[in-house]
């Protein structure tokens, strides 16, 4: 088990490792759209959906490699529910993405999968923390008893 300090750095580590991974995938995947007439909605969407798929290989593959980086040293896994959690965020974050596209008069596909990929990264990172908080409290109070 790690100190708590460690903790947290790892935690840190995590979120930052996964919001540049999903901002760069949601990025590449609106340039993709660039030529396209697909809707602010339809990238978004996409882009997020893509962004938490690559988080999801990311962390199972290169964190067996780095699992500093990926919370994945503690030897368990995020369950399905927190994927299928974060994808369904994935299409909030898309919409909202959206929104705030039309708002600020973002035109650009790139830009809206940026964001889009931003916004998922953020939320699937948090409900994978979360999930490993919990995962470590339980660990605790049965490790007391």
């Amino acid at each position: 088990m790690p100190s708590p300090s460690n903790a947290r750095y790892e935690v840190t580590a995590y979120i930052i490792a996964a919001v540049v991974i999903a901002t760069l995938v949601g990025a590449v995947v609106g340039a993709m759209f660039a030529d396209n007439d697909a809707g602010r909605a339809s990238v978004g969407i996409v882009a997020a959906f893509c962004a938490v798929a690559v988080e999801i290989v990311v962390r199972r593959y290169l964190g067996e490699a780095l699992p500093q980086f990926f919370l994945s040293n503690r030897e368990r896994h995020a369950p399905l529910s927190v994927w299928v959690g974060a994808f369904v965020t994935a299409v909030a974050a898309g919409l909202a993405t959206s929104s705030i596209g039309q708002l600020m008069g973002i035109t650009d596909s790139m830009m809206i999968g940026l964001l889009a990929g931003l916004f998922a990264g953020l939320i699937a990172s948090v409900l994978v923390v979360l999930h490993d908080h919990e995962a470590n409290s339980e660990w605790r109070i049965a490790s007391r008893e």
